[in-house]
């Protein structure tokens, strides 16, 4: 049994096998989780401790709508209230997202380099910052600075001097006036032109060409195929460099490897080889360059979202910033896939916490929202980021004026009994075989734990359970 874990020890550090391959739920300080055999991501059947699991015709929502994160088999979720770092649910709807400034600056370094084997002039390595959750900084460190920040006086002008971005847009609506033109329309087809030169991350996204340095291929690779077998070795030690250069692992192992970034709960129970189609599913995302392992991308691809789960790297190539390219692509990977599936439209980014240094570039992807954990809604994250502040960085409640979410009660959940969706509050009509197994402390302690911790959304979740199967179900 664990003690004192934190979440970075049970997500980060391979100590899983201290949890044992229990099905129960089983509740750490900080954390509560449960270990998955499959997961149907389209009819949303969560199968514990099943070898096998029943195909379901009738489609409920999305997977990702439980609210909770997974780490190879085992899917969890932090108790807000009780760990030492509040984590947030963090996602970025790709239909809005507008590039910045430092984005396309590292967009542009990758194409320098890949054209011209040109590295950038400084070093960004220091400020790389991708799934680096394992290390938390000291949060007085933090406090510290805002608070010596904002004590800085402020200084007001009665005068304040213009931009000279306004200055030039004055001078250009005089020249309109002088020369007798529709202010008004000038102004729409000022906009429109705008609009026309906005940069994308796909624009930036070149096809290669013959007399370029280096090239660079990214490549979408099922961790149930063939083609990922057979660069497994390549991959693990990739990961090994990273976890060691990086973040001071050195206790990296191939089973550990497995577990974490391979293993999957995940299938789907209509894979296609049509490439129209998509197969939701754990892929891994290849960055080849010049033939060889640059960087990998851990991803969940999902009926409404590309959910991100890890990502590692050639430290060697710090120097491109391969964190924010590598979620840039991400993020032109989720629109790509809304062209076969129109509601994959979110990016998820697994959690965010607001005193780690290294989680913090997941806040300049804009405009990203935050989960509340009480009432399950979904606030931008400018607003969470000034409630935090004000609240010490502590466990915040982003809508308090709200009520709570309706906490699910073990009657609504639906299970799966021999094959049929059935609601745990209509199982007393199947026979007496039937009631007596529902009603029995084991199931019933399960079914709360797991509703109580996952929420409103569980109505829309078909579980499995074993005992419930190759049954003969009375006629209602």
């Amino acid at each position: 049994m664990l003690t004192n874990t934190r979440l970075s020890d049970v997500d980060h550090r391979f100590r899983f096998r201290n949890l044992g391959s229990q099905s129960k739920l089983r509740q750490l300080p900080g954390i509560a989780g449960q270990w998955m055999a499959k997961v149907s991501v389209r009819n949303n059947i969560v199968c514990a401790n099943a070898k096998t699991a029943h195909n379901s015709k009738k489609r409920n929502t999305n997977f990702e709508s439980i609210l909770i994160f997974r780490s190879g088999k085992y899917i969890y979720k932090p108790l807000m209230e009780r760990t030492c770092c509040p984590q947030y649910t963090i996602r970025l709807d790709v239909t809005k997202y507008i590039l910045s400034r430092s984005h396309r600056k590292v967009l542009r370094q990758m194409n320098e380099y890949l054209k011209n084997d040109t590295k950038p002039r400084s070093n960004p390595r220091a400020q790389e910052a991708m799934c680096c959750e394992g290390s938390f900084p000291k949060s007085g460190v933090v406090k510290e600075a805002t608070n010596r920040t904002d004590s800085l006086p402020k200084k007001k002008s009665d005068n304040p001097v213009p931009k000279k971005k306004e200055i030039r847009r004055q001078r250009c609506f005089s020249r309109w006036r002088d020369k007798g033109l529709d202010e008004d329309e000038m102004k729409k087809a000022r906009v429109a032109k705008e609009k026309a030169r906005v940069k994308t991350v796909e624009s930036y996204i070149l096809e290669p060409d013959k007399e370029w340095k280096h090239t660079l291929e990214v490549k979408l690779v099922s961790t149930s195929s063939k083609e990922f077998t057979e660069r497994f070795e390549e991959s693990f030690l990739l990961f090994k460099k990273y976890q060691e250069e990086i973040h001071s692992d050195n206790h990296v192992s191939r089973s550990g490897f497995r577990r974490f970034l391979v293993d999957t709960p995940l299938f789907d129970d209509k894979v296609s080889s049509s490439s129209e189609r998509l197969s939701f599913g754990s892929y891994h995302l290849w960055y080849i360059l010049d033939d060889k392992l640059l960087a990998v991308g851990v991803i969940d691809i999902l009926p409404r979202c590309v959910s991100s789960k890890y990502m590692y790297y050639d430290p060697e190539y710090g120097f491109l910033n391969l964190g924010t390219y590598t979620a840039l692509r991400e993020i032109a990977f989720t629109r790509s896939l809304m062209k076969i599936q129109s509601e994959v439209k979110y990016y998820y980014m697994g959690y965010y916490i607001i005193t780690c240094q290294k989680m913090r570039y997941k806040g300049f992807f804009r405009p990203s929202e935050l989960l509340c954990d009480r009432t399950f809604q979904w606030v931008p994250l400018d607003r969470c980021q000034q409630l935090l502040q004000e609240n010490d960085n502590k466990f915040t409640v982003f809508l308090p004026d709200l009520p709570p979410a309706t906490m699910q009660t073990r009657d609504n959940l639906l299970l799966l009994v021999d094959g049929k969706i059935v609601q745990y509050s209509e199982i007393h009509d199947l026979g007496p075989a039937l009631r007596d197994l529902a009603n029995s402390e084991a199931i019933k302690e399960n079914l709360d734990s797991f509703a109580m911790r996952i929420g409103c959304d569980m109505n829309r979740l078909v579980m499995y359970l074993p005992e419930f199967q190759n049954l003969k179900m009375a006629e209602v």
